[in-house]
C-alpha cells in the first residue's frame, strides 16, 4: 500500500476507556480493545490491538477469532463478549466525527405514508436553511439517472440524514416476516437503501417521530438497519407544539453544521412569541398574511401557504429574517395598522435586535 492511501486511512480505536472513539463499557472488553479503519476506497478493516479477550467475526455459521479482517456494515462481530454488526458499531462514530464537508440535508421518508408532515418538515427547514440545501425527494433525481449513486451522491454532500418515522415505517406481515414497503417493481426497499448508505458513510442519522409513531425494535428491522433502533429520536408533533419541536431538531442539526453553513441569525424567544402574539392580532386570514408579505417584498415562491395562521406567520417571519427585511415587513404592518398600539414597541426592539446583529457580524 503507498502512503499517500495509508495517510487516508482513519483509525478509530473500540475500548472501554472514555477516551476511546468508540466505548464499550463491559468487563470482557479491555482499555484499548481494537480499532475500526475507514479505508479510502470506502471498506472497512477491523484489528484486534492485543485485547485479553479477543476479538470474533461470525461468518460461514460459526464465530471466528481475527487479528486483521476485512469487515462490511452487515457483518456482525464480538468485541470481548459484546456482540454487535459493524454498523452498530459505525453509528457510535456520529459525534466524533467532526469533518464532514457537507453543506445539505438529506430527508428520508415514505411517501405513501408521511408524505404530508414530511412536506411540513421540508417547509420549515426551507425556511431557515433554503431550498436548494435540502435533498427531499426522488423528484430532486434526473430522468435516467442511477438511482442508488444519485442518493450516494445526496449523502455525500450532506451534513444529516433526517428519518422521518411514522407508526408503519417498519411495519410487519402476519408471519413475522419484513413487510418493508415495495416502491418498485424491482422490490428494492430505497428507505433501507438509504440508511445503509448514511450508516456505511458515517452520516449523521436524526430520527424525527412524526404522527404518534415509536422507535421500532431492533428485531424489527433488517440486520443492516438496525443501529437506527438505538439512536436518540425527536418527536415532531402536530398542532401549535409543531414549532418547539422543529426547534430542537435545528439545534440538533446546527450541532452537525457548526461553521459548513452560514445561519441567519435568530429572533430571541421572547421577542419571536411578542411579534408572533402581535401579528397574530392583526389578522389570520392566510390572503391578508400573503399581502402583507407581497408588499413587503419577500420571495412568494420561498413560502408554503397552505399552513395554519400561526405557523405561517412565523414561516413569514423567518423569511423575513433570511433576506434582511423584517424591518421593512414590520414598518409596512406600521402604515397598515396604526392605530394598533404594540406595533410600535415591537418595531423598536426589532430594530434594537437588528442593530446588535450587525455590530456582531
Amino acid at each position: 500500500m503507498d502512503s499517500n492511501s495509508s495517510s487516508n486511512r482513519k483509525r478509530y480505536i473500540i475500548g472501554k476507556k472514555v477516551t476511546c472513539d468508540i466505548v464499550l463499557s463491559h468487563p470482557s472488553v479491555s482499555g484499548s480493545h481494537a480499532c475500526i479503519i475507514a479505508e479510502p476506497d470506502g471498506s472497512y478493516t477491523l484489528i484486534d490491538i492485543g485485547s485479553t479477550n479477543g476479538v470474533a467475526i461470525y461468518r460461514t455459521g460459526r464465530w471466528q477469532r481475527l487479528k486483521e479482517e476485512r469487515v462490511s456494515p452487515k457483518d456482525r462481530v464480538c468485541i470481548g463478549e459484546v456482540e454487535r454488526t459493524v454498523s452498530e458499531l459505525l453509528v457510535q462514530l456520529q459525534d466524533v466525527i467532526s469533518t464532514r464537508t457537507g453543506r445539505k440535508l438529506f430527508i428520508s421518508y415514505r411517501r405513501l405514508e408521511t408524505e404530508q408532515v414530511a412536506g411540513r418538515i421540508f417547509d420549515f427547514l426551507s425556511a431557515r436553511y433554503g431550498n436548494d440545501r435540502i435533498f427531499f425527494d426522488t423528484a430532486d433525481i434526473p430522468a435516467a439517472s442511477d438511482f442508488r449513486k444519485h442518493v450516494q451522491t445526496a449523502l455525500n454532500e450532506s451534513v444529516a440524514l433526517l428519518a422521518i418515522i411514522g407508526p408503519n415505517w417498519s411495519g410487519h406481515e402476519r408471519s413475522g416476516r419484513f413487510r418493508f414497503w415495495q416502491t418498485r417493481t424491482s422490490g428494492i426497499d430505497y428507505i433501507e437503501m438509504e440508511i445503509e448508505i448514511a450508516i456505511s458513510d458515517r452520516v449523521p442519522i436524526i430520527p424525527l417521530l412524526v404522527m404518534g409513531a415509536s422507535m421500532p425494535m431492533p428485531t424489527s428491522l433488517p440486520e443492516a438497519m438496525r443501529p437506527v433502533a438505538y439512536l436518540n429520536a425527536v418527536s415532531v408533533r402536530a398542532g401549535r407544539d409543531f414549532v418547539s419541536d422543529m426547534t430542537i431538531v435545528t439545534q440538533t442539526i446546527d450541532r452537525y453544521l457548526r461553521s459548513n453553513i452560514p445561519l441567519p441569525p435568530q429572533l430571541p424567544e421572547p421577542l419571536r412569541k411578542k411579534l408572533i402574539d402581535t401579528l397574530t392580532s392583526l389578522t389570520i386570514e392566510p390572503a391578508a398574511i400573503r399581502m402583507h408579505a407581497t408588499m413587503s417584498e419577500l420571495p412568494f415562491l420561498e413560502i408554503n401557504w397552505q399552513q395554519a395562521p400561526l405557523h405561517l406567520w412565523n414561516e413569514v417571519i423567518q423569511t423575513a429574517i433570511r433576506h434582511r427585511k423584517l424591518e421593512q415587513l414590520v414598518e409596512h404592518l406600521m402604515r397598515f395598522y396604526e392605530w394598533n398600539a404594540a406595533l410600535p414597541e415591537v418595531d423598536a426592539e426589532v430594530r434594537n435586535w437588528t442593530l446588535s446583529e450587525i455590530s456582531d457580524a
